[in-house]
């Protein structure tokens, strides 16, 4: 079965994504300068670079805005398991509204747009000021009530913005940190107590890297080379681990799975390739 597995999806990438994204009717920049910075300044100009095409579906970002089939559910249903949202609401057309939002590393705004449709309170945060105006741009031209994007770092913003969050989402940008647990922690900075943290990013395994890396980038060509470093992967447990040292608890971790043929994503209980991850911040 995992020979099978192997075979069918061997040529699965598990896109990445990356940070950044812009604002309501303005767009906000905020010196980054003055703290240290969990940012990889590479990372952002390889994401910027492609901010003109952030929003085309057949672009390099195409798989990227597709998988909002999984990560708008996976949210919805961890929401729905930790009783923040009744099953009625989830229903909705809005299912949430009321819920602040925090998207850290939002690039050009495909998930934080799509959150803000939904009826959510959005602020989003990225240190690419291109990427932010692009999103921003975009919002304003297509949401009624769009995101609040800031051009900013998370070491920056969670000085002035802690336990003011619902909800934080990091969605294909951990993989691009090297300083994860610092990371995390100012990002849960901004977290109420027993609020959600949610986190989409490749799984750390010979699987991802062929899917990701070797197919995506180099067969297939889906993405950028070098988009992605295996060695910034990480795995759901040891990133589970991280949280619990964190007083935060993890409450489920589904499996992502992307065919590059069809453009389309499913959901899975086996974090084979890419993985959501929902955890809950103590009291």
């Amino acid at each position: 079965m995992v020979l099978r597995m192997a075979a069918t999806y061997f040529c699965i990438i598990s896109h990445s994504k990356l940070l950044s994204n812009v604002v309501r009717a303005h767009v906000v920049v905020r010196s980054i300068q003055s703290s240290p910075s969990t940012v990889i300044n590479e990372e952002v100009e390889k994401h910027t670079r492609l901010a003109q095409s952030w929003w085309d579906p057949k672009g390099p970002m195409k798989a990227l805005h597709t998988m909002n089939s999984v990560r708008i559910p996976f949210i919805r249903n961890s929401l729905c398991n930790t009783g923040v949202l009744n099953e009625i609401q989830a229903k909705t057309t809005q299912p949430f509204s009321n819920l602040k939002i925090l998207d850290v590393g939002c690039g050009g705004g495909l998930l934080a747009e799509s959150l803000a449709r939904l009826g959510a309170d959005v602020t989003a945060i990225d240190p690419s000021e291109d990427l932010i105006k692009v999103a921003s741009t975009h919002a304003q031209a297509n949401v009624k009530n769009p995101p609040h994007y800031i051009v900013t770092n998370i070491e920056e913003f969670s000085l002035h913005n802690k336990n003011k969050f619902d909800v934080v989402v990091m969605s294909e940008v951990i993989e691009h940190i090297e300083t994860k647990k610092v990371f995390l922690s100012l990002s849960l900075d901004t977290l109420k107590p027993r609020g959600s943290l949610i986190v989409t990013t490749p799984q750390k395994t010979w699987f991802s890297y062929l899917g990701t890396i070797i197919m995506g980038e180099y067969v297939l060509g889906l993405v950028p080379k070098g988009t992605h470093h295996y060695n910034q992967f990480i795995r759901p447990e040891t990133l589970s681990s991280e949280l619990a040292t964190l007083n935060c608890t993890t409450t489920s971790i589904v499996g992502f799975h992307y065919n590059p043929l069809s453009n389309h994503w499913s959901i899975g209980s086996q974090p084979v390739f890419n993985y959501g991850l929902h955890a809950v911040k103590s009291l």
